[in-house]
């Protein structure tokens, strides 16, 4: 069976072709190592040539970063290796070397994990006592989520967790929606909640895992509440809910949304244009901090701004002009990155006007 090729498609993929080649002749730093499939397809839903030519710039300094950072660590393995031989060599010779291979004063480790389980558990008791609002992380399409949100997410809910047991007093935490019949619920339940897995588990005031939906948790006639960018409504003043729920979905809220009235609960969103002047960025917040401004506000009694002050990036604060105006070494930057991103669209337009 002959394959019909496209003759446009075929055309647009010269084209694109065509751009690439352009751009890594005329960038000599940094310069693209590798471009995976992942990046063909980012880059063909860029429609205009200036948009590719900044993702790939963008692709270019993700690897240089990447190649940098494998470079250092490396370097510090060598000095961390020549740290220990010294050590070694001074404790051979009779003299007073600690460290790994000299002397250690060695103690139980595990009477340190111990003590910092029954600490983090006495914490989440504490917290139970005074009656905070439970926090809960709906799971709905977690594991529907491409490779890469999937992981990011997983690593915001893992800091989320081991911040909130170092934290006092620490939030109610639970999950909810995770399907048993889901064929990643496993994965889930180890790489997510490894603390299920820990030594010394029966020690710890572990998170709640919950196989059944959100909407499980309006039983006993509790008032819940849905955070989601995407609502109309704004929160505002003291909390009053008894459970403060979002989606662990990293799409924009359209999942948390969708999820929230499947399950019936009221949506609201944060107050963050009442309170404070956002300037630059997206609105979807990482977990971490939007458990922080809830205890924040709950603990003030309702002071919204001094929360979002706290727990917001200076960035989202101010506008891309301000911050050039504090660093000039960062507006020559800025206008140079410009200059070669206008020199290089317009050489590849040229490239490719017949094409």
């Amino acid at each position: 069976m002959r394959r019909v090729v496209n003759p446009q498609a075929k055309r647009e993929l010269q084209r694109l072709l065509k751009e690439v080649e352009t751009y890594q002749y005329i960038h000599s730093q940094p310069v693209l190592t590798a471009f995976t499939d992942e990046n063909w397809i980012e880059l063909v839903k860029r429609s205009t040539i200036g948009e590719r030519v900044t993702y790939l710039r963008y692709v270019a300094m993700r690897q240089a970063r990447a190649l940098l950072d494998e470079q250092k660590r490396k370097q510090k393995e060598e000095d961390e290796k020549t740290r220990l031989k010294n050590i070694g060599a001074k404790f051979e010779a009779g003299e007073m070397a600690y460290g790994p291979g000299g002397y250690e004063l060695v103690k139980d480790p595990r009477e340190s994990r111990k003590r910092m389980r029954q600490v983090e558990g006495a914490r989440v008791c504490s917290s139970m006592r005074m009656d905070l609002p439970g926090i809960v992380v709906d799971l709905q399409g977690f594991t529907a989520q491409q490779p890469r949100p999937y992981s990011l997410m997983m690593r915001q809910i893992q800091y989320m967790m081991m911040a909130n047991f170092e934290t006092r007093p620490a939030m109610p935490l639970s999950f909810y929606g995770l399907h048993p019949d889901d064929s990643k619920a496993n994965d889930v339940r180890q790489k997510l909640f490894g603390y299920y897995e820990a030594e010394f588990v029966n020690q710890m005031v572990l998170p709640d895992l919950h196989m059944e939906p959100a909407s499980a948790l309006k039983q006993n006639r509790k008032k819940v509440v849905y955070i989601n960018n995407k609502a109309t409504r704004m929160l505002d003043g003291p909390l009053d809910a008894d459970f403060y729920v979002f989606a662990a979905v990293r799409d924009h809220g359209q999942t948390g949304f969708s999820s929230a009235r499947s399950n019936g609960i009221p949506v609201y969103r944060l107050p963050i244009h009442r309170y404070v002047d956002w300037k630059s960025g997206h609105q979807a917040l990482p977990i971490n901090n939007i458990v922080r401004i809830l205890r924040e506000v709950f603990h003030s009694g309702g002071d919204w701004r001094s929360a979002f002050l706290n727990n917001l990036s200076y960035k989202n604060l101010t506008s891309m002009a301000e911050r050039l105006e504090k660093n000039p070494v960062a507006v020559k930057e800025f206008q140079e990155n410009t200059r070669q991103l206008q020199e290089a669209v317009q050489l590849i337009t040229e490239a490719t006007r017949d094409m």
